[in-house]
């Protein structure tokens, strides 16, 4: 299998790399005799270039004293496979030369076509001058192609042969632009069914712009949907819980109203059965007589014992009663269950807190600075410990102000302190968002415990803290309860170490 062969421009890096190398070499360091006439020489041979490479190509010594010396940055990947040769170098290269050879080759053409066309114009335009102009004109133009191609002398006779071997490159220059226009053909060509397939790819590249364009449309009027249906839903909790509202007080005023008649019942049998003692009285007896019987219930009219018997049962009705006003009253206080969790998700995972966050009309009540100084006071967020509290409750708000806007649920931050210490939350997030402070001498924990029981006959409620009292007390009263790093989690905030 023949070795891969870059090409000269491919290898310029690598060729000037060696050149300054055997320029810099130490006297009697032995180099390759093409190789030290380039360096002792005052200018540089047009084929300098490819005498180097032949060099290296020929003298392995050369080659690794130029691959020891140049790194990979200077030479790039191509010249330091090309120089190293490790294992499978020269598929590696093959693959490198045809990832870029093609529009390389083209542009490096025709570029060389332009210089060559240039070249000869000028090389044409230098023997005609120098055939027919005088001594003088000859001096004159011998300058000028000097400075251009470094070459030509000044005298007469030196400009007639520069003439002479300007013909002869005009020649091969000539045989050289016909193998490159055939190249620039084949280059068109190829550029042509390349136009035919950018082409292609533009058509393919409008149509999937429209398509994104019509799903971007459905996407907006899906959100717009969506808005509406919150809306809905909003208006539905709020009238679900408006219904409870009153379903509690209708059945706070029944068992009020039913406590009343049965003390107005228990009322009116005491009423009874005296108005019964006194039309009884008992008849007078004779010392060692016995007391005169009662009259049979149905051989005498005074004896009203209905009213005795309803007296009876008012009692016991009352009592009756009474215990169903009490009972309704206990059933009212009772809280719901609190939110069931799918099967095999455990109440301390982080899917728990996602699914519970998702429940309609859930309410979450955060201890504040429980969680905050669970979050960034151990430095997990680039705050040290003991960090400013104004700073923590602001990162806390900040977090669930984003929480809020994305969930769309109600949240409640409560920290303990007075009126004077205030966050303030962005103002999309604030009809989402309430930030209390607990009143002076009363601590957040009871704050949140009380409005767990004013929420929770209304709806779910979630209660985010790792304080052990208030988990128990909110879950008595029917919360679900969050951990701080459950909370942290819908936050997207890293879990706290320690």
């Amino acid at each position: 299998m023949a070795l891969p062969q870059p090409s000269v421009t491919q290898l310029r890096s690598v060729l000037t790399r060696a050149l300054e190398l055997a320029r810099s070499a130490p006297p009697g360091h032995p180099l390759p005799g093409a190789v030290r006439g380039l360096v002792r020489g005052r200018r540089l041979p047009v084929t300098w270039e490819v005498t180097l490479r032949r060099a290296l190509e020929d003298d392995e010594g050369f080659r690794q004293w130029v691959a020891e010396a140049a790194s990979q940055e200077e030479i790039g990947r191509l010249g330091w496979l090309w120089l190293h040769r490790p294992d499978g170098w020269s598929e590696a290269v093959a693959e490198l030369m045809d990832a870029d050879a093609e529009d390389k080759e083209v542009l490096r053409l025709a570029a060389r076509v332009a210089d060559l066309e240039a070249s000869l114009a000028e090389a044409h335009s230098a023997a005609a001058s120098a055939v027919a102009a005088g001594e003088d004109r000859a001096v004159l133009h011998s300058n000028r192609l000097a400075e251009a191609q470094q070459e030509l002398a000044r005298s007469q006779a030196e400009a007639r042969r520069e003439a002479s071997r300007h013909d002869r490159e005009a020649t091969r220059l000539r045989a050289r632009v016909a193998a490159l226009e055939q190249a620039a053909v084949e280059a068109e060509a190829k550029g042509e069914r390349l136009e035919a397939r950018a082409a292609l790819l533009t058509e393919e590249l409008a149509r999937a712009r429209s398509r994104a364009a019509e799903m971007e449309g459905r996407a907006q009027r899906a959100e717009g949907r969506v808005g509406v249906l919150e809306a809905e839903k909003r208006t539905a909790a709020e009238a679900l819980s408006r219904s409870r509202s009153a379903e509690q007080s209708i059945r706070a005023a029944a068992a009020a109203a039913v406590s009343r008649a049965a003390a107005t019942a228990a009322d009116l049998a005491a009423v009874l059965a005296e108005v019964g003692a006194n039309l009884h009285p008992p008849g007078p007896t004779s010392p060692g007589a016995a007391a005169p019987a009662p009259p049979a219930a149905s051989g005498n009219p005074a004896v009203k014992p209905g009213r005795v018997r309803s007296g009876s049962i008012g009692s016991s009705g009352a009592a009756r009663a009474a215990g169903a006003g009490r009972e309704g009253e206990g059933r009212r206080r009772a809280p719901e269950p609190a939110l069931s969790l799918p099967l095999g998700v455990t109440a301390d995972s982080p899917e728990a807190a996602a699914h519970l966050i998702r429940a309609d009309g859930v309410h979450l009540i955060v201890d504040g600075y429980n969680v905050a100084l669970r979050s960034w006071a151990s430095g997990t967020d680039g705050l040290p410990a003991g960090a400013d509290l104004a700073d923590l409750r602001q990162r806390l708000v900040d977090a669930l102000s984003e929480l809020a806007l994305r969930s769309r649920v109600g949240i409640s931050v409560i920290f303990d302190g007075d009126q004077a210490s205030r966050v303030s939350a962005p103002g999309p997030a604030r009809p989402w968002l309430q930030i209390v402070f607990s009143a002076s001498g009363v601590e957040a924990d009871q704050v949140i415990l009380d409005m767990v029981a004013a929420r929770r006959p209304h709806g779910p409620v979630l209660v985010a803290t790792d304080d052990r009292a208030v988990q128990e007390a909110a879950g008595r009263r029917g919360a679900n309860i969050l951990s701080s790093v459950q909370t942290l989690g819908l936050l997207n905030r890293h879990t706290p170490l320690g």
